[in-house]
């Protein structure tokens, strides 16, 4: 059976240590071996001298086989621990998913009683705005579900359910599955979580009240467009230019300064984009625009 290698095994330093030590002893093993088969002292026509050295050899040689098992299980266990460390995250997003389309099932219903409500008074110009109104945001709920990497779902999910639960109007626009983005999901989830942070952060503070947060993801023929919104505060056109230097920060107590930073490497490591505007009667924006990959991920195949 042929063994199945993950190169992130190497990510665990205490892992990599000991398979650096098992393939320096390996080598000095090998060394070794060299030294006893052309070194003539160990070869003498002395019966009991010729004896030695080829105890020794196959005892090291042994030694050998040893080494490469341990390896080989390392390896296997390594992978089985990250296989475990995936399968536990995708339950938790799954547990995530369906707890958040429950909430909407339960909204679904309180929105038949409004309409109810307005048949009976007999509202029928009310009853078909309501209608259209949820009917917008329901299929935008089923939309994020149905996004083809459940980390990017995951994030909008509950940074959305967090703003709605800061009081924050929460518009979401997906016209996407994201079918064919590359790449680790974690560094797209990451670049989300913070952009959506820093834009929920920044409304809690702000002292106005008609507070919104857009979230648009998108795509063209060549890109794929992630785009979030929040119409205050207003960033200054002299600060606009350095809130991707590393360690930047408008805080006073000094903390933060890495999240654009970390967000703005990630999407180069993609070959993408990041723009941010901000203007006032318009608010603030940052869009990302990533390219699309020539092939869907093996993750998307899957599902299809």
């Amino acid at each position: 059976m042929k063994m199945k290698f993950d190169k992130n095994i190497f990510k665990n330093k205490d892992l990599r240590s000991k398979i650096k030590l098992i393939i320096i002893l390996l080598s000095a093993q090998g060394t070794l071996n060299l030294c006893f088969i052309n070194t003539s002292l160990f070869y003498s026509t002395d019966n009991f001298n010729t004896k030695i050295p080829l105890v020794i050899i196959i005892f090291t040689n042994i030694l050998s086989v040893f080494y490469i098992w341990i390896i080989k299980q390392i390896i296997e266990l390594a992978n089985k621990e990250i296989e475990l460390k995936n399968t536990l995250v995708k339950l938790k997003e799954s547990k995530e998913i369906i707890s958040f389309l429950r909430i909407h099932k339960h909204d679904f219903f309180n929105h038949l009683q409004v309409i109810r409500g307005l048949a009976q008074i007999k509202n029928t110009e009310r009853i078909m705005s309501y209608i259209d109104s949820t009917i917008g945001k329901v299929a935008n709920t089923y939309k994020i579900a149905n996004i083809a990497i459940p980390e990017i779902a995951v994030v909008i999910m509950q940074k959305a359910g967090e703003a709605s639960n800061k009081l924050i109007k929460t518009d979401v626009e997906i016209n996407t599955d994201l079918g064919y983005l590359n790449g680790d999901p974690m560094d797209y989830s990451q670049i989300l979580f913070n952009l959506l942070d820093n834009a929920i952060t920044a409304l809690e503070n702000d002292q106005n009240f008609d507070k919104k947060l857009g979230i648009i993801i998108d795509e063209d023929d060549e890109k794929y467009y992630f785009i979030i919104e929040n119409n205050f505060p207003i960033i200054p056109s002299d600060i606009q230019t350095k809130i991707f230097d590393k360690g930047f920060t408008t805080k006073k107590d000094g903390e933060g300064g890495m999240g654009l930073y970390i967000v703005k490497s990630l999407v180069e490591k993609y070959k993408g984009t990041i723009e941010v505007i901000s203007e006032e009667d318009l608010g603030t924006s940052f869009e990302v625009a990533i390219p699309k990959s020539q092939k869907l991920p093996p993750l998307c195949k899957s599902l299809n």
